[in-house]
């Protein structure tokens, strides 16, 4: 299987999702919220000038945006942009990828420190010990709780059809941890889904057969994993590989 450019020109195209017959994306350096069509039309949606992440709906079509430096997660409808949650006391720096639930709720990770920051170590030995943080929850309400810490820049997740499962993609834990989700959206029973030696899931998606493509810029691949760990599908990439979507 070959990789295809269906578009280019992009600044850093993040968050895809496939949603009304689109693929939804958040350009976030442009930083527009944006659609292609499987011919490559283009179309932008919504501009958020605090950069752009994670996308979701809620049951009754409004499109959420995480907005990443403000940290604030937006709604968009009939042509406006409003906020429904400010996450700045909760989430220790920009929040990233995001995913809404059946009921409306939004799952949203952030980095849990200056990624940017130019004494920052990214070698193994250096990964290890750059601060852990939290995954936020925000309720249909627009409340914001934290359920879960402890976390190795939460990034891409998925939740599984019977809404019982969350699964967060751990970058820089090299790991994908799954979380069982109650009826209030609070977490548990928390265990780790599938674990790797070089490859460091960001952007990850759910297909119909259960498993878990991913992401991973590190090895500039796109992986398809089971429950366990066992890798099925490889695709290898010439750049970093961000984010990945099923449509």
């Amino acid at each position: 299987m070959a990789l295809q450019t269906l578009i280019d020109g992009l600044c850093f195209a993040e968050g895809p999702r496939w949603h009304d017959g689109r693929l939804w994306f958040s350009d976030m350096h442009a930083p527009w919220v944006m659609t292609v069509d499987e011919a490559g039309r283009t179309d932008r949606i919504v501009e958020v000038p605090t950069q752009p992440s994670g996308l979701g709906w809620r049951p009754d079509g409004t499109l959420l945006i995480v907005s990443m430096t403000d940290r604030k997660l937006l709604q968009y409808k009939d042509g406006d942009l409003s906020p429904v949650a400010d996450m700045y006391d909760l989430a220790p720096w920009h929040c990233n990828d995001m995913v809404v639930d059946a009921k409306g709720r939004a799952y949203i990770g952030n980095f849990g420190f200056d990624l940017f920051a130019p004494d920052i170590d990214l070698s193994p030995e250096g990964l290890a010990k750059l601060p852990r943080t939290n995954l936020l929850l925000v309720d249909s309400d627009g409340h914001v709780r934290e359920v879960a810490g402890d976390l190795g820049f939460p990034n891409g997740m998925v939740i599984t059809p019977d809404d019982k499962t969350l699964i967060v993609a751990e970058t820089l834990s090299r790991c994908l941890t799954a979380f069982d989700i109650k009826t209030d959206g609070s977490l548990s029973g928390r265990r780790v889904w599938a674990a790797f030696d070089d490859a460091a899931p960001d952007g990850i998606c759910l297909d119909e057969a259960g498993g878990i493509w991913i992401a991973s810029p590190m090895t500039q691949s796109f992986l398809r994993v089971e429950e366990g760990g066992r890798i099925t599908h490889r695709l290898e990439a010439d750049r970093q590989a961000i984010a990945c979507a099923l449509g």
